[in-house]
């Protein structure tokens, strides 16, 4: 394989994902900072998370970051483009005069986006990371790259989700997108709801029909090709996830929806495993197991998810409201657990309303009410 050409490769994707058509740089999610320092600790790193949430980007941001210092001996392979992955990794070792991986001896950096794509991924991963210590590895792929994933490579590889985006990352891009000054002229209510409908992917556009239109599109590649590499996909799971929209946050019942959709029990609680898996879903479980026995909750990984497949118009009423704050707030904490309207968030009960008063819960969340702000909450949880 002409090495030349993967570098042409790394170079055209650098200046086509890191840069917009003036030629600004785009801005950094704030896990930049945390995937550098992973790097830098360890040798085998795997990038997962929804489509859409700007892996390819941060990939390439960080790609271009060790070029400025490393050179030739950092390389992007994208596996749409380079479907002989294994024949693309070893041009490059040949081009810096190594015959094989054990016998490499200074440091290479190797990004591969879409791992997944390659039959041999496991292997070729498990045999860069044991072959040589001077070999450090990035590979990006979808939430469900953990479920195909074997446990050898994943006791080798360091890990990180990457979620939709904090508001905090969608005022900074949308600062970017139109200006400071335009973005200082709303409330920061007013954008945090504009972030609720559509700011969770980083491809917005301000125009919610197109805004809309791309998020489905993305759960429906998801449905397709992620959730495909797991089982046959099917139409029905884009309806199974319409449904899920409109009744969640909350238990779901097992028995309606096979009913509703013509599965069985046992097909709905798999597809519902599976939607988890690819990074759509959530579940959480009561905090107090006793009896009786309360069942999961379940919440979209974005309010944007929400608001995209039920079409959600402004202004939002009561119930939509509440439904995407809770969804946002249950996001934000990485919730585990919950009580009866609240949740549990590292001992702490945490509860959420747009215009809750203070109550008996530890900290009350809310838009309008005497709570903490949502927005302040992410700055704090966040650190910012």
């Amino acid at each position: 394989m002409d090495v030349e050409r993967l570098f042409h490769h790394t170079e055209a994707f650098i200046r086509t994902h890191c840069y917009d058509k003036d030629g600004r740089k785009l801005p950094k999610r704030i896990f930049y900072k945390r995937i550098e320092d992973l790097l830098r600790r360890n040798r085998l790193l795997i990038l997962m998370g929804l489509r859409g949430t700007g892996k390819t980007v941060l990939t390439l941001q960080i790609a271009e970051s060790l070029r400025q210092r490393h050179g030739d001996r950092v390389v992007y392979i994208n596996t749409d483009f380079f479907p002989e992955l294994e024949d693309a990794v070893f041009s490059f070792l040949e081009y810096h005069g190594f015959e094989n991986i054990e016998s490499v001896n200074k440091e290479l950096y190797i990004f591969i986006d879409e791992v997944h794509q390659y039959e041999g991924w496991n292997n070729l991963l498990k045999r860069l990371h044991d072959g040589s210590p001077y070999i450090r590895v990035v590979a990006t792929g979808p939430s469900a790259l953990q479920i195909l994933a074997s446990p050898d490579l994943l006791r080798r590889a360091a890990r990180v989700n990457l979620p939709p985006l904090y508001f905090t990352e969608y005022l900074a891009i949308r600062a970017f997108k139109e200006g400071e000054e335009a973005v200082s002229r709303k409330s920061t209510k007013e954008l945090f709801v504009d972030y609720l409908l559509t700011g969770g992917f980083p491809f917005f556009t301000g125009d919610r029909e197109i805004d809309y239109n791309r998020i489905v599109d993305v759960v429906s590649r998801v449905i397709w090709q992620d959730i495909g590499n797991l089982t046959q996909a099917s139409p029905i799971f884009l309806r199974f996830l319409k449904y899920l929209a409109a009744n969640v946050p909350g238990p779901v019942s097992y028995v309606k929806i096979s009913n509703i959709l013509g599965i069985s029990r046992t097909t709905v609680e798999r597809y519902i495993n599976y939607i988890i898996s690819a990074g759509l879903l959530k579940r959480v479980e009561p905090c107090s197991l006793g009896r009786p026995l309360k069942p999961y909750k379940y919440y979209f990984t974005s309010p944007s998810l929400v608001s995209a497949l039920n079409y959600i118009i402004p202004p939002l009423d009561e119930k939509e409201r509440g439904v995407l704050l809770e969804t946002y707030v249950a996001n934000l904490l990485n919730v585990t657990c919950y009580h009866n309207a609240d949740f549990d968030w590292n001992g702490k009960t945490v509860e959420v309303g747009w215009k809750k008063r203070k109550g008996k819960a530890d900290i009350t969340v809310s838009v309008e009410g005497d709570g903490i702000k949502p927005w302040e909450l992410e700055r704090k949880i966040l650190g910012l």
